[in-house]
């Protein structure tokens, strides 16, 4: 970090701020600034990272943000007013469907807020387990040589007798 700060601001630094909130958004404007107020690159960076002017700057973007905001949400605010002045006008004409008329009302109800909202339902919480139980049918003999597989299969020594799970042999049904 540099040891070079700007001590206060002159009218040259507040010029410098209005041309990169003008310009910051395209490709350059480094270069640009720099060629326009006849400084060098080291010497913007001196400037920009400053902590005077770094402050400065961020209240006059703060101030610059807020002004656009302000403008767009009047541009919508006007937007909606035309918009809901023409849906008044096609409300008002015999030629307009209920359903028409209902989905205008629900999204304007929705959009103030008087809607359901996800979240809005109480939660309900059940307690109930569902267990399914499922009978097959086997065949005798099946039934006896798959317990005599697994007793065997479970009785035999914890060493690792069964290299792998070829050396089990399984009931011929149960193969297939």
């Amino acid at each position: 970090m540099s040891q070079l700060q700007l001590k206060n601001m002159s009218a040259h630094h507040h010029s410098l701020i209005d041309f990169i909130l003008e310009n910051s958004h395209e490709k350059g404007w480094r270069t640009k600034a720099c060629a326009a107020f006849r400084i060098t690159p080291a010497y913007l960076s001196i400037i920009w990272h400053s902590d005077v002017f770094r402050e400065e700057f961020h209240k006059r973007l703060t101030a610059y943000r807020n002004e656009g905001v302000r403008e767009i949400q009047a541009m919508q605010i006007a937007l909606a007013k035309q918009a809901y002045l023409k849906l008044t006008r096609m409300l008002e004409s015999d030629e307009v469907e209920d359903s028409l008329v209902l989905d205008i009302a629900n999204s304007t109800m929705k959009q103030l807020g008087f809607g359901p909202t996800p979240g809005s339902a109480p939660n309900v919480t059940r307690e109930d387990t569902l267990t399914r139980v499922q009978t097959r049918q086997v065949a005798p003999g099946v039934l006896e040589e798959a317990r005599t597989t697994y007793k065997r299969i479970t009785h035999e020594p914890a060493n690792g007798s069964y290299q792998n799970s070829n050396d089990v042999q399984l009931p011929a049904a149960v193969r297939e």
